[in-house]
């Protein structure tokens, strides 16, 4: 069986970073065929850098990476949390000045588009986004052909209705739910760029959400903490450093008792569908779906409006997309630390 060709992109905070290890991990399955970067969890810059530092660390130096857009795909960029940190490692840091030779000059919109138009029909790619969608909404409206191709986009973007602490939902002190995990209404990708995600909505693109009400089923709590760190002597540590910053937000915000790992779900989807299909391991519903648009001029302003916010559209004028809003967090936790542990022992020494 011919292996799924995968690009990933993402905003290179530490869970992107984890996914990726995670889908690493999975190699004899997936050819990843580039990393794409994005702004989100740190500037643009930063997580070019992020990813490339984690991947010569982990031993790969054979997959291209692309810099994406600094900017989202209209107005200025929004406050964000630091949920990662400066560096967006949490409590790690890298060296400042790095050699990457795998970071290449064509820019990540393009090489996307690139690719999609390469392996249509019957070789379709998966596209997994874990940052701001703004690459892939660029991709598009430079390319709208690519609406008629089989590609398939993967994003973690969005929250309905996410449960907090004992799986239920957090009220905050003004009395409605805590839905998103940046403002009270909004996911951080959809908050970061809502316009990219409307997009690609309305070009037609073949889109699934993975929501927050599907990846905050899982808690790292500190026995999962224990789990990863003994995963590897090295690795397995800076994976749980890694979360370090979100781990203080989760828990002041949904009342948990450690981090959720949002990114790794998209990538524990992909294999748990091609790989284990029969454990059907995630639920999803169909959900005519758009993200609400609101432009400032203060930055810090974004914070009490709705921006980022996902709608459910009743007007009939948006065709359903797949809305994960579920999973078995068991087998979710079970199929990362798989993928990361076979990650770890390929990996040269530390």
């Amino acid at each position: 069986m011919s292996k799924v060709k995968v690009i990933y992109d993402g905003d290179m905070g530490g869970d992107d970073l984890i996914a990726l290890a995670v889908l690493l991990g999975y190699a004899d399955h997936f050819d990843i065929r580039c990393v794409t970067s994005v702004f989100g969890n740190v500037r643009q810059n930063i997580a070019t850098m992020n990813v490339g530092w984690w991947l010569q660390k982990l031993g790969v130096r054979h997959i291209p990476i692309y810099s994406g857009y600094p900017k989202p795909f209209v107005g200025n960029i929004p406050l964000g949390d630091d949920a990662y940190g400066k560096q967006g490692l949490g409590s790690l840091t890298r060296p400042t000045s790095l050699n990457i030779p795998m970071i290449q000059d064509d820019k990540a919109h393009a090489i996307i588009a690139r690719e999609m138009r390469k392996h249509e029909g019957d070789d379709p790619l998966i596209i997994l986004s874990t940052g701001p969608a703004t690459n892939l909404a660029r991709a598009f409206k430079n390319n709208p052909e690519l609406a008629q191709t089989n590609h398939r986009i993967i994003a973690l973007q969005g929250a309905l209705n996410p449960p907090g602490k004992d799986g239920r939902p957090v009220i905050t002190l003004k009395g409605v739910p805590q839905k998103g995990n940046i403002t009270p209404v909004a996911e951080f990708n959809a908050f970061m760029d809502p316009f990219a995600l409307n997009a690609l909505v309305e070009a037609g693109a073949n889109i699934s959400f993975m929501t927050l009400d599907a990846t905050q089923r899982l808690v790292i709590d500190e026995q999962k903490e224990r789990e990863l760190e003994d995963l590897h002597p090295v690795f397995g540590s800076m994976v749980v450093k890694m979360l370090a910053n979100a781990k203080a937000l989760d828990q002041d915000k949904f009342k948990v008792d450690g981090a959720f790992l949002h990114d790794p779900h998209v990538v524990a989807y992909l294999v748990l569908s091609k790989i284990m299909p029969d454990l059907k391991s995630f639920t999803s519903k169909q959900h005519p779906v758009r993200f609400a648009e609101v432009t400032k001029s203060n930055p810090e302003d974004y914070f009490s409006s709705d921006r980022g916010r996902m709608i459910i559209d009743t007007d009939g004028h948006i065709a359903p997309r797949e809305v994960f809003i579920g999973c078995n967090p068991s087998h979710v936790f079970k199929a990362i630390q798989a993928g990361l542990t076979k990650t770890f022992q390929n990996a040269p020494s530390p």
